[in-house]
């Protein structure tokens, strides 16, 4: 099995330095490493620099993407910050829709190698790989869930993700991401138009 890493940063490849938790690399890349079979090829490819979270966006969907579709027969782990894992998680649904490529993110609430929930999200996705049929996942809190309607419903909590059931578009899309300014407005009754 040939197996692509891409780690973007977030709390599962910390570690506590004396002006805090940072990241550190390295730590990601030997965690998933001892976890395979002798028979897994693994490719790594790392964010310069490593992000945080709420930093993610288009321009990292699109790097992903590009990592993704250059390694055709691999499966894929993409470890990823929580912040924005939701968004990540239903950008890459979106654009990877029809290809019948398995990709599974992982992330943590605890840095590896803590006690926490990292080694078990790890190892989850590492199964996962292995066994999911074809999709965008996120191996968290012990469950395998649907990246593509995925909520961040709490912050603190080692299953702080649920999805929401999406329809799957048949067709293949090869979507890329470009800028936007966006913003959700919640409409009350009676709001006046301006």
């Amino acid at each position: 099995m040939q197996l692509v890493l891409i780690h973007t940063g977030g709390t599962i490849g910390m570690a506590e330095t004396p002006a805090g938790l940072a990241p550190m690399r390295g730590l990601v890349e030997t965690a998933l490493a001892a976890r395979l079979g002798s028979g897994t090829e693994l490719k790594s490819h790392v964010f310069d620099p490593l992000l945080d979270s709420a930093d993610v966006g288009h321009r990292h969907w699109n790097e992903m993407l590009d990592v993704i579709r250059s390694h055709t027969d691999a499966s894929v782990i993409i470890t990823h910050g929580t912040d924005t894992m939701a968004f990540t998680g239903a950008a890459l649904a979106q654009a990877l829709a029809g290809e019948e490529r398995r990709v599974i993110l992982c992330g943590s609430m605890h840095p590896l190698g803590t006690g926490g929930d990292a080694e078990q999200n790890l190892s989850l996705a590492v199964d996962a790989v292995q066994t999911a049929e074809p999709g965008v996942f996120l191996a968290f809190g012990g469950h395998l869930l649907d990246a593509a309607g995925l909520v961040k419903h709490d912050s603190q909590k080692l299953d702080a993700f649920r999805a929401q059931p999406q329809e799957r578009p048949e067709a293949p899309r090869h979507r890329r991401f470009t800028a936007r300014k966006l913003a959700i407005l919640k409409l009350s009754p009676c709001i006046p138009a301006h």
